[in-house]
């Protein structure tokens, strides 16, 4: 079975992570997250694979959930919301506690969905 790209493998967590966090409760501020975390840690893979991540990797990453989230939510987003993503990936790929902190975040998502 051939590898899927990076494309495909961001929709694919962006849609089971908003499809958990659906089931107890979905607000701006957690697709915001959501994606911020997804994207983080495609960029902390490449950076592992790489040892380097550029501008043009930075700004694919973050046009694929972009366009992803346009899709699944049209207009309900604003370009302030869209401007956080990266901003926000980038702050937690700062954080010393970075896996932890992925891990833990969509650890209680996943738990919070199994419980209703």
């Amino acid at each position: 079975m051939p590898a899927k790209n990076f494309d495909e493998q961001i929709r694919e967590d962006l849609d089971m992570f908003l499809s958990l966090k659906s089931k107890t409760s979905l607000q701006i501020d957690d697709i915001i997250q959501i994606g911020a975390f997804v994207g983080a840690n495609f960029l902390r893979m490449l950076f592992s694979q790489q040892k380097d991540v550029n501008d043009q990797q930075l700004n694919s990453i973050f046009g694929v959930i972009s366009n992803h989230y346009h899709d699944l939510f049209g207009d309900q987003l604003s370009e302030k919301d869209y401007s956080q993503l990266p901003q926000k990936a980038l702050a937690e790929l700062q954080d010393v506690n970075f896996e932890q902190n992925m891990h833990d975040y969509f650890n209680k998502i996943v738990q919070e969905a199994h419980l209703e």
